[in-house]
């Protein structure tokens, strides 16, 4: 039964990163077409769960996000339930991978910016001078005389892509 809860939240996660969701009903409906069985009481426990809010679009919509407050927690939770050390993990979180000089900028899901700059920094790698996150994106400052061969390098023994 857990383990259909925690496939349901990240089917959610999944659900509200790719497209823009404004009523329970068309949630639960989405869901449903992914295969989980879930009722209205469910889903409104799931919310309420994920702290899951609604926030005004530009043009005065309303649309259902993850609370950015606990983005990170519930990111963490989800990475530990991918297995890090796959390489699955790393073509699931990241669209891209930029170099330029020092700095390689790192495009990622919606959400998933702070844990890839957290793997990084805990990577103990000695190329990495710091990495400044944001919700997809991740930039990388590494150090004086590292080449993009290398640092590209690095990064790949780093998120096991070989």
């Amino acid at each position: 039964m857990a383990k259909d809860k925690e496939g349901r939240k990240n089917a959610i996660r999944q659900i509200l990163s790719s497209k823009n969701i404004s009523s329970q009903g068309a949630l639960l409906r989405e869901i449903n077409r992914m295969g989980y069985e879930c009722t209205q009481a469910t889903l409104s426990r799931d919310i309420k769960e994920m702290q899951i809010i609604k926030v005004a679009t530009e043009d005065g919509k309303y649309i259902y996000k993850i609370s950015p407050a606990n983005m990170t927690q519930q990111m963490s939770r989800t990475l530990k339930n991918l297995n890090v050390d796959s390489p699955d993990f790393f073509s699931f979180s990241v669209k891209s991978v930029v170099y330029s000089g020092q700095l390689a900028v790192i495009k990622t899901r919606p959400g998933y910016a702070a844990a890839i700059a957290d793997l990084i920094d805990k990577g103990s790698v000695s190329y990495v001078v710091g990495t400044l996150a944001g919700d997809d994106t991740v930039l990388v400052i590494f150090g004086e005389g590292y080449s993009k061969t290398i640092v590209n390098g690095e990064m790949k023994r780093l998120f096991n892509m070989e």
